[in-house]
């Protein structure tokens, strides 16, 4: 179980960093089990006429887009 950690400084604060590739793949794969489950899906998106429900937090971390669109004052931030 490869398990490395580091020690860096991110904006002038102290911060532990664990590096963990059995931690990466639980984490990819708790998602995929709660999205398979239907549970704490927070966003539905809209593409053409097809409904697709999924986790905004892991939309954020593989889209810079849509980071800025859920934590940004954007008017599609909230449902309509």
């Amino acid at each position: 179980m490869p398990v490395a950690n580091q020690r860096c400084v991110m904006s002038g604060a102290d911060v532990e960093v664990y590096l963990s590739q059995v931690h990466d793949g639980s984490v990819s794969s708790g998602f995929r089990a709660l999205y398979e489950e239907r549970l704490l899906l927070d966003v539905t998106l809209l593409i053409e006429e097809h409904h697709f429900q999924a986790h905004k937090a892991l939309l954020a971390t593989q889209s810079d887009y849509l980071r800025v669109m859920f934590t940004a004052d954007m008017r599609e931030r909230d449902p309509h």
